[in-house]
């Protein structure tokens, strides 16, 4: 892999926990439940990515 796909591998990871924190943030005053969904989202999110990267790629292959 050459640099710049680790800087947007890197970039994907940084952005989905933004909009993880921002979206929990608005929905919620709690810190405790900010954290929790926060975390939550991201899993979720951070998880159908590589799920899609995985299809992308055995697709590709094919």
């Amino acid at each position: 892999m050459t640099q710049m796909g680790i800087i947007h591998i890197l970039s994907v990871i940084y952005v989905s926990g933004v909009i993880c924190v921002a979206v929990s943030v608005n929905e919620n005053r709690d810190p405790k439940r900010i954290v929790r969904e926060s975390a939550r989202r991201f899993v979720k999110f951070i998880g159908v990515t590589i799920l899609i990267a995985i299809v992308v790629s055995l697709l590709s292959n094919a």
